[in-house]
């Protein structure tokens, strides 16, 4: 259901939008319009947040929100020399920073643990279907 904006909104985004958290905007317009609406909007006006309200937000020496965290704890340990950052791409697949390229994190481990890549012609394969957080299959093992 699209939901028209009124002139009288779309002057109080312009005066509220620069120094308020959108949280704060969602409850303005008492959920009429959601982050998603508010933001299109925004981005079709022009609006820009003020250097007061980045302030508040960033001061110095200050530590980020995510200073510590990992990707996923159960992938720490792959958190080291040698290993760069670990993304996941459009397929799902976790890929890591690695000798200068991405590549798929369950052939690194493979190539780790057997010493050589991955067989022409072969696959691996995950014993729990998630592609996502596990060791690959060992060939052969049934494991």
């Amino acid at each position: 259901m699209y939901t028209r904006w009124t002139e009288d909104e779309e002057k109080l985004l312009a005066h509220f939008y620069p120094d308020s958290h959108p949280n704060a905007l969602v409850k303005l317009f008492q959920g009429r319009f959601d982050h998603g609406k508010i933001r299109d909007k925004v981005l079709k006006k022009g609006l820009r947040k003020s250097e007061r309200y980045y302030q508040g937000i960033y001061t110095k020496n200050a530590n980020p929100w995510n200073k510590g965290l990992t990707l996923n704890p159960a992938l720490k340990q792959y958190q080291m020399p040698g290993f760069g950052r670990i993304t996941r791409n459009r397929n799902g697949y976790l890929e890591v920073w690695h000798q200068g390229k991405f590549q798929v994190l369950s052939h690194v481990i493979w190539e780790k643990h057997h010493g050589k890549p991955v067989p022409h012609g072969m696959t691996l394969r995950y014993a729990d279907g998630n592609k996502g957080q596990r060791r690959p299959k060992q060939p052969g093992t049934g494991e």
